[in-house]
């Protein structure tokens, strides 16, 4: 494909099976212009491959099974200025609700510009789109810059909170899942069917596995959401599978605690007043501490 495009190949990796395959063979190959570089992390080369293809390489990258939710963090980084604009009203600014925002916004646009036949539903088109979210979010973020440095000396102890929820919901989903990983019994097959749909199709719409040259007449946007993310990472799809279902679990848990913290951290425990008396009412004062 980067042959065909005029473009030399550029892969950035983190050593981690799977991936580390690729690594070393791509790495053999230098004389057809391929170029590897080796991350320290699954974050580093999804930046790294996304700078690359700024700069006119034809980037790719790869992963494993945290991988996934490394480069849904990536996605998150990306969307965070939007949701940070987008909910002044939270006390986190929307911190946990980044991730899922930031895949809707990437997947949507993949899919409507692969629909219009812009783009296709490949990895490059992912981490491109990516990239723009996060250069036209961060444009935007830094003109409130002092606003930002603000929010992140009073309520960096929120987003640290906020991480941990994500990570320790995702790692107990997956390890839950590693007892029985079989994609069988209810519509776990006809789930896997739609999702190797949509991460095997060219373009918009995927077609319908069940009636071949037509597509698919099913409600698929979220299939599509996460075979494009099996597409970003690398990883296959029986893989990604289970892994999409502990990042749901982790991104609903993420943003259930962004919304809860700026509901609960607006009371202020310490003036929450009851008073039981025979002459009094109950009465409930709640005070929404200065800021």
């Amino acid at each position: 494909a980067a042959e065909k495009a005029g473009k030399h190949l550029f892969f950035a990796g983190y050593p981690i099976t799977p991936a580390s395959d690729i690594l070393h063979e791509l790495s053999k190959h230098r004389r057809f212009g391929v170029k590897t570089f080796q991350a320290e992390d699954e974050i580093s080369a999804i930046g790294a491959a996304i700078g690359a293809s700024f700069g006119g390489a034809f980037s790719v990258t790869a992963s494993s099974g945290p991988g996934i939710a490394l480069k849904t963090e990536a996605i998150g980084l990306a969307a965070f200025p939007l949701t940070f604009l987008m909910f002044p009203s939270l006390r986190d600014r929307g911190w946990g609700l980044a991730r899922p925002i930031g895949l809707i916004l990437v997947s949507y646009a993949v899919w409507i510009l692969s629909y219009l036949g812009v783009l296709a539903n490949a990895q490059l088109s992912y981490a491109g789109v990516a990239a723009a979210v996060a250069v036209v979010g961060w444009a935007l973020l830094y003109r409130r810059r002092r606003e930002a440095l603000s929010w992140v000396r009073r309520e960096w102890r929120a987003v640290a909170i906020g991480e941990l929820v994500f990570l320790l919901l995702f790692a107990a989903w997956v390890l839950y899942r590693s007892y029985d990983p079989a994609i069988s019994g209810t519509e776990k097959p006809m789930d896997f069917l739609f999702l190797n749909a949509s991460a095997m199709a060219e373009a918009a719409p995927p077609t319908d596995p069940w009636l071949a040259g037509r597509p698919v007449a099913y409600y698929y946007f979220g299939y599509w959401i996460f075979g494009g993310l099996s597409l970003l990472s690398g990883v296959p799809t029986y893989v990604a599978f289970n892994l999409s279902l502990a990042l749901i679990a982790a991104m609903a848990g993420g943003a259930v605690f962004s919304v809860s913290y700026g509901l609960v951290s607006g009371i202020d425990f310490n003036r929450f007043q009851v008073v039981f008396s025979h002459h009094a009412p109950v009465d409930f004062s709640l005070h929404k501490p200065e800021t």
